[in-house]
């Protein structure tokens, strides 16, 4: 049986950072994946959770993770109009191929207002150096507003 490790969230982490009203894409977090622990089999998790506000019942936010610059997963909320809704999110990154060669698969859900989830079969990475992960979020309109309030990385042991 599985189970997590130890939990440790950057301070940086800690920050609760907003975007609104733009769409352009705007960074909400940045973790790293060091390369002493990409291992085949072994499965990493993405979880934040925060409040949105959007203008109009036609608003959308996309919520994208790449590893390195390149998309692993992205995530679409559903339009509808709310305000300080609780929204989270969750994201699986598996290894499956180590190396200058590496393959991830993912799997992502994100919850506002309603479930969506996304899934990328597998994806090419060079997993014999560090991968920075970033989150992102574009608008597909202004004046809405999207807070993070807490964004972290585990692993399973």
């Amino acid at each position: 049986m599985s189970h997590l490790k130890e939990t440790k969230i950057d301070p940086a982490s800690l920050v609760v950072t907003t975007i609104a009203t733009t769409i352009a894409p705007t960074t909400l977090w940045e973790g790293i994946i060091r390369p002493s622990d990409l291992k085949v089999g072994r499965v990493f998790h993405i979880k934040g959770a925060g409040l949105i506000t959007t203008h109009d019942a036609n608003d959308m936010a996309t919520i994208t993770i790449s590893l390195d610059g390149t998309t692993i997963i992205t995530l679409q909320s559903p339009a509808g109009q709310v305000s300080d809704d609780a929204w989270h999110f969750k994201i699986f990154l598996t290894i499956r191929q180590t190396g200058a060669g590496g393959e991830i698969s993912s799997h992502g859900d994100i919850y506002i207002v309603n479930e969506t989830h996304n899934t990328m079969e597998s994806f090419a990475a060079d997993l014999s150096i560090q991968q920075p992960i970033t989150l992102t979020c574009i608008w597909s309109d202004t004046d809405n507003s999207l807070k993070l309030t807490q964004c972290w990385i585990d692993e399973e042991a």
